[in-house]
């Protein structure tokens, strides 16, 4: 699913990735936006032009990526989940 991201908290998503600023990644924890785009395997959940929230901490495969430190956060123009 890739996703135009529409606001985020701040505050917390500094203090969290202060340690990882070296590596190249967009910052930011919780959002909300709209799909732009769904890939195959996710067609009977997501439709384009569906609104929807980022919880900051994801699980995939029984393991905590948080949104914005594991995986790259809000401060982009599109993101890339699922």
């Amino acid at each position: 699913m890739l996703d135009s991201v529409k606001r985020d908290g701040v505050l917390a998503a500094y203090r969290k990735v202060q340690a990882k600023l070296a590596e190249p990644k967009a910052l930011g924890y919780a959002s909300a936006g709209t799909v732009v785009a769904v890939g195959a395997g996710l067609t009977d959940c997501y439709h384009v032009g569906q609104r929807f929230a980022v919880q900051p901490d994801i699980w995939c495969d029984g393991r905590s990526l948080p949104y914005g430190y594991a995986l790259d956060g809000a401060f982009q123009q599109y993101g890339l989940l699922g």
